[in-house]
């Protein structure tokens, strides 16, 4: 009886510890499964809106480039300095600051680099001299449609623009 007993509970302890090793085994796979699933939804997720924000980037420096009144500042076609001045803090600074604010906080400066002579101007309009040895910039100017490049740390988001023939 005894050995009858301990067969017994043998064979339970067998079968439970199969039973057992049989449910980690599709628990566990089935976690992985289901991990998988839920980072290949996040991975797409994050591609859609880096994809729609890279939109709303190029939209917005499109905006910037072929806004005819920004022209006339681009490519100093303003009668006199005053007129120049007024339609830089009139016009520029807050069409360039309400354009990076609804782009997001990604964007930390958007400017135009000028070689029409015009002055630094703030962050909006830069000299080129600065930057005209940069890769960036040598790139941007070779080539026309918008590039995205990074270099270091930074992406560099450039539009070559020709003036609009009035």
């Amino acid at each position: 009886r005894t050995k009858l007993i301990l067969s017994y509970l043998v064979i339970f302890v067998l079968a439970m510890s199969v039973f057992t090793a049989f449910v980690q085994y599709t628990s566990r796979r089935s976690i992985i499964e289901n991990n998988k699933r839920i980072i290949s939804g996040m991975t797409e997720q994050s591609a859609s809106l880096l994809a729609l924000k890279m939109e709303q980037i190029n939209g917005a420096l499109e905006l910037c480039a072929f806004q005819e009144e920004l022209q006339e500042v681009y490519y100093n076609r303003m009668h006199s300095i005053y007129a120049l001045a007024v339609k830089l803090s009139d016009l520029v600074d807050p069409f360039y600051n309400a354009v990076r604010y609804s782009i997001g906080t990604e964007v930390v400066k958007l400017s135009l680099y000028s070689e029409t002579g015009l002055h630094t101007y703030g962050s909006s309009i830069v000299n080129t001299e600065a930057d005209r040895n940069a890769d960036w910039y040598k790139k941007a100017m070779g080539e026309r449609g918008i590039h995205w490049n990074l270099y270091g740390s930074r992406i560099y988001v450039t539009l070559r623009v020709d003036p609009i023939s009035r």
